[in-house]
């Protein structure tokens, strides 16, 4: 039974984790996002007016190569944020279906990214340890909720 539930606690704990990566991932992105709109905050776009522009050649539109590039990242931001939002409601359904105290240290350690430190003092465990024996069990209890995108197609014969 002890190799069963080291199973069901992997299997839990990967689906929880690809969710928690989403989540960074978007966070990421929507940085570079933040760091090319800082960026592109100076830029001007080139004056066909005047003869000529100091500093650029013809044909030299810094600014088109900016938005574009924006738009570029907002694009891959959107489309992680839509992944990252169908999985996480996916995630929250399971861990309410569940319900309990170790669905509340899921929740806090994989959904809210929570260190196992700040998850034993919000939760009022004496421990760090004792949160995470509490994790562990409640991993292996969260795999009966696992949606079916969450399992092995084929468990192992154990």
């Amino acid at each position: 039974m002890e190799e069963w539930d080291r199973y069901r606690r992997s299997q839990s704990r990967a689906y929880l984790e690809r969710v928690r990566r989403l989540g960074l991932k978007v966070e990421a992105v929507q940085a570079e996002a933040e760091r090319i709109r800082d960026m592109v905050g100076g830029l001007h776009g080139i004056d066909y007016t005047t003869p000529s522009v100091k500093g650029l050649a013809p044909g030299d539109d810094r600014m088109a190569d900016a938005v574009a590039a924006v738009q570029e990242v907002t694009r891959a931001w959107c489309a992680d944020l839509a992944e990252y939002l169908e999985a996480y409601q996916e995630a929250k359904a399971c861990l309410d279906g569940m319900g309990g105290k170790g669905a509340a240290v899921l929740r806090l350690r994989y959904l809210a990214n929570e260190d196992w430190g700040a998850v034993a003092e919000r939760l009022g465990y004496s421990s760090v340890a004792s949160a995470k024996d509490s994790g562990r069990s409640a991993l292996v209890a969260f795999y009966d909720h696992l949606p079916c995108s969450g399992k092995d197609r084929l468990p192992p014969a154990i």
